[in-house]
């Protein structure tokens, strides 16, 4: 027979009798043998449960104390187990003496249904970090269990209440004896705690550094050990704890000796952090971490996750972009989890096989820790009492080394965990991981999911000054510099991550180095720290560094970004950088392509590594991803005009179907356009402007003439051999073309290159040979200004009206007047200057109307959208007969609903696309004496001549009720304009509250009488 999990009812009563025996028997006996197996009916066991004469609630009350009693030295399996059952217990028994107290008589037929009910997992806590179990989940669950007893609704939301009130009590009775359960009360806010818990309570509030509050909180549980830590596990927890006292830096990166680097336990700030639980959504980014708070309270948070009976049934997913600190957080975790409790074990996935299993993935690592000295299975039998813990860090690593694909891998480590279970040996499991790659795996409901966030402004200060200190004589004395706290916040989109602050704390100890200050642009900083960190690094290897010897690492660099560019990707394999990097550079070399990508760009820290089975010691594969991705992105920029200015210094004044030299150009910007990085666009406009005039207007002739060549240009073939992508020669001269007129339109000087046709099937060649991804981001940043000029859109274009700017661009009024229209109907209304007038109106009119159309009260607005559709068609859109009258029928029927920006561009459309000619003034009375202002905005129609000399004043004099003392004064005029003979108007005023309620005035003046 199947084991009753410890979330189950009959689970929960048989793991907290266990050893007591007589409680549990009289127990089962009083419930009919529910537990223990008797042969009993469903009814029977439920009646006894909820029998307000029966003892089955004070037994139940003595087993849970007998389960606490337990936990007092339980640990391992044992202590998780007791925890889960002694919480369902006090779940369900909330509900049942709640249902006793209150006298509920629960007809039979119901009481079967209840055993079933409390079959499943009652106890699940999946808010189980810094709260208590979530109230809304507790309501569904008692609110279930009203039902299946037969409550009406009125009486399900008292007995809620209830329950929730007394489950509250219930855990805070076990606060006072289970730390586990003091952790999570205290950090829940539960009012009801008292004076319970004040060991767990004082480390909770301690102060932390390092994560050190994780190791206080864990320990003040007081859990008993009968042996210390075996020699092989102290072993293990002295290699993990060395890491504190090492200095904060990356392997293999060069300091200069005046810094004295400060140690990990010293500057290491805990991480602000987002949580989610997993709901099986395939993407990480499907738990709109945006809409999550942001939480400052790392180690409570994990120090709730690792004392709850989840944590060993699934893996922890840990996330977070490049240089947010994922591997250091790992390594001071497995560092502060206390050794007299966990056994810990942190596998660096880039170093063990890729294919293999877990557990041996787990012995790899230990050989690598501590030298063959340990065994995964010697640590379990050593020591099978205490908790171990298995770090994995770098889930992207892996899955850029399998040789299969491995999308099951979280899946796999949940198994490994539910085979430990099994066996008596509980293992929690920490995966690390890049957000966007964690998307390639399958990730199980209820997974616990924790994003990592940048710094706060106080964390980088705090940084800061940890670094100060800690170098404070070199500093004074000038031998150093400093990064100075108003810069970093400054530059915090870069600061804000911990690896990014080290590099420019580095930076800016360099006392030779130009100081960073508030303010600094962005291209002037980004030259600054690369030409800083390649000097650095060229220095190790050359007895003097030359700027050609710069020049050129920095152009090695600049073939890493477009290698990443051109593949879009975030990231590059060495063996595409190593064939890029032969192409581009030119350089003869005997390695193979992987080993030549390694040697040229694996030395600089700023670029990532991702290590593919580095098991394999001679067939090492490498990843490499720039830190934060405006590296890459400033490099594609700084090298674009770097290469333009060299396309437009030799020019050759021989060749005229040929006159620049563009291959290199053409080989680097001929695969996707520059438009679809948005911070590379930015870069390349501030770097075009900052030329000198003279050269930037050698470099708008250049771009001109390429783009007025592009279809006939004939390359060398010098950089054949670059193809990042397939080669489709449509999108290469897509892209080529789309790319230098995006240049040409962020010089912004006005130089018009080709004629109206030429432009015309140059735009048509974007739309065709480009994605659809580029061809959006291209559209979004130009158009073509007066005489077809290449201009930069301000502001950026939204990307819903990339088609419409198609239409405009290729100047397809057909086109652009139907798809204008379209939009229209969704409410959107274009302003385009280059449709006609006819055109601009009626989509003015059908988005007016289209925030009407699914009004049940507007019935007539339907009428009108359809007259709207069926004259769209028009060679000049709506006629002007029809539009004018559509107008004039949309404000009489529904003039007091709308608001006066509506009023005024209907009437002045219908107005200016009629003509005087056709407009009979008296239809819009209405509008102008619920709307006075309109007399202002439209002066034609303050003229007394054009309005019916009988009607019109009566009209008018009703507007004159309206609050507005201007208002009325410009009716008053008009009014007094049209007729002297007011007694004539006399007769016809009782005709004014059908007039009213036929234009709308009436209820605005009703509401002014209310008032």
């Amino acid at each position: 027979m199947a084991k009753d999990p410890p979330y189950t009812y009959r689970g929960a009563l048989k793991i907290l009798g266990h050893g007591s025996d007589s409680l549990l028997n009289a127990l089962d006996t009083v419930l009919g043998g529910f537990i223990l197996g008797s042969v009993v009916t469903p009814v029977a066991w439920a009646f006894n449960l909820v029998d307000q004469k029966n003892e089955a609630s004070g037994l139940i009350r003595k087993l849970v104390h007998a389960g606490v009693r337990r936990l007092g030295k339980a640990k391992g399996k044992e202590r998780y187990e007791l925890i889960d059952a002694a919480h369902t217990t006090i779940v369900v028994s909330a509900f049942i003496d709640v249902v006793r107290e209150r006298g509920v008589k629960v007809p039979k037929d119901r009481l079967s249904a209840l055993g079933p009910a409390f079959h499943f997992g009652l106890g699940l806590q999946e808010e189980w970090a810094g709260c208590l179990l979530s109230v809304p989940q507790l309501s569904h669950t008692y609110v279930h269990l009203g039902a299946v007893i037969g409550l009406e609704e009125s009486g399900l939301a008292e007995l809620k209440d209830k329950a929730i009130f007394r489950y509250r009590a219930y855990f805070a009775d076990l606060a006072a004896d289970v730390p586990e359960f003091s952790l999570w009360a205290h950090l829940g806010g539960l009012a009801e705690l008292r004076d319970t818990g004040q060991a767990v309570l004082a480390a909770v509030d301690a102060q932390s550094r390092a994560l050190d509050r994780l190791n206080e909180i864990l320990l003040a549980r007081g859990i008993e050990h009968d042996d210390a830590p075996t020699p092989r596990a102290k072993l293990l927890a002295k290699t993990n704890q060395a890491v504190l006292a090492k200095p904060i830096t990356p392997d293999g990166v060069g300091v200069a000796n005046q810094v004295t680097l400060p140690a990990v336990w010293r500057i290491y700030q805990v991480p602000r952090f987002r949580s989610a639980i997993a709901t099986g959504e395939a993407h990480t980014d499907g738990y709109h971490w945006e809409s999550l708070p942001v939480r400052d309270d790392l180690d409570r948070f994990l120090g709730s996750y690792l004392c709850s009976p989840r944590s060993v049934e699934n893996p922890l997913l840990l996330l977070g972009h490049p240089g947010a600190g994922k591997s250091l957080f790992s390594k001071v975790l497995a560092a502060r989890l206390p050794a007299e409790d966990f056994i810990v074990v942190r596998v660096e996935l880039r170093h063990v096989n890729a294919d293999a299993r877990v557990t041996a993935q787990i012995q790899e690592a230990l050989d690598l820790l501590i030298n063959d000295r340990v065994k995964w299975g010697d640590l379990v039998d050593e020591a099978p009492e205490r908790t171990r813990v298995v770090i994995l860090d770098g889930l992207d690593e892996l899955l850029q080394a399998s040789t299969a694909e491995r999308k099951d891998y979280l899946e796999q480590v949940a198994e490994f965990q539910a085979t430990e279970a099994d066996l008596g040996y509980p293992v929690v499991v920490v995966v690390t991981s890049r957000t966007v790659v964690a998307d390639r795996v399958r990730i199980a409901p209820r997974t616990t999911v924790v994003k990592l966030e940048d710094f706060s402004d106080e964390q980088m200060i705090s940084w800061l000054e940890i670094w100060r200190g800690q170098n404070l004589p070199a500093i004074t004395s000038g031998r150093m510099g400093e990064l100075k706290p108003d810069v970093a916040t400054d530059l915090s989109d870069l600061t804000a991550q911990p690896l990014l602050l080290l590099m420019l704390a580095l930076y800016s100890a360099d006392p030779k180095a130009e100081p960073l200050e508030a303010g600094t642009s962005r291209e002037v900083f980004y030259e600054r720290i690369l030409t800083s960190f390649v000097r650095r690094e060229l220095a190790k290897a050359l007895p003097e560094v030359t700027q050609d010897a710069i020049d050129e690492e920095m152009w090695r660099l600049g073939v890493a970004a477009f290698a990443m560019f051109n593949r879009d990707r975030q990231s590059v394999r060495d063996h595409d950088l190593g064939s890029d990097i032969a192409v581009l550079t030119q350089i003869s070399s005997d390695l193979e392509p992987h080993r030549l990508g390694q040697r040229i760009i694996g030395r600089f820290f700023f670029i990532h590594t991702d290590e593919a089975d580095g098991h394999r010691d001679q067939d090492v594969r490498r990843a490499y991803e720039f830190l934060h991705a405006t590296f890459g992105e400033y490099l594609v920029a700084h090298h674009t005009i770097r290469v333009l200015r060299e396309v437009a210094r030799t020019r050759r004044s021989t060749s005229p179907r040929r006159q620049y030299d563009d291959d290199l150009f053409f080989a680097l910007l001929s695969h996707q356009t520059l438009a679809i990085r948005g911070t590379t666009v930015s870069f390349l406009t501030t770097l075009l402007r900052k030329l000198p005039a003279e050269e930037r207007l050698d470099c708008v002739r250049a771009l001109a003439h390429l783009a007025g060549e592009y279809r006939d240009r004939r390359g060398g073939t010098g950089f054949a051999d670059y193809r990042p992508i397939p080669v489709d020669q449509l999108r290469e001269m897509a892209a080529y073309s789309a790319n230098v007129v995006l240049l040409l339109a962020l010089v912004d000087d006005g130089t018009p290159f080709v004629d109206d046709a030429e432009r015309i099937a140059m735009v048509r060649l974007w739309r065709a040979g480009l994605p659809a991804p580029s061809w959006r981001s291209l559209v979004e940043v130009i158009d073509f200004g007066i005489g077809g000029t290449p201009i930069k859109r301000v502001p950026m274009l939204p990307s819903w009206a990339t088609e419409l700017a198609y239409y405009v661009m290729t100047n397809d009024i057909d086109g652009l007047r139907t798809h204008s229209n379209g939009l229209a109907l969704e409410g959107w209304y274009v302003h385009e200057l280059r449709l006609p007038k006819t055109i601009q109106a009626t989509g003015f009119l059908l988005s007016t109307v289209a925030n009407y159309l699914h009004d049940a009260q507007v019935p007539d607005s339907q009428v009108l959208l359809d007259l709207l559709r069926n004259n769209q068609l028009e060679p000049e859109g709506l006629r002007a007969a029809d539009f004018y009258y559509a107008v004039v029928r949309f404000l009489q029927t529904w003039l007091g609903e709308l608001e006066y920006e509506v009023v005024h561009q209907l009437v002045l459309q219908a107005h200016e696309s009629a003509g005087l000619g056709m407009v009979a003034f008296d239809d819009f009375i209405p509008a102008i004496a619920a709307f006075p202002q309109l007399l202002v905005d439209i002066p034609t129609l303050n003229t007394p001549s054009w309005y019916d000399q009988d009607w019109g004043p009566v009209v008018l004099l009703a507007g004159e009720e309206i609050q507005n003392e201007e208002g009325r004064a410009l009716l008053r005029s008009l009014r007094q304009r049209m007729t002297k003979d007011t007694k004539a108007v006399e007769p016809r005023y009782q005709a004014m509250a059908a007039l009213r309620h036929f234009s709308g005035v009436s209820r605005r003046v009703e509401e002014d009488d209310a008032k």
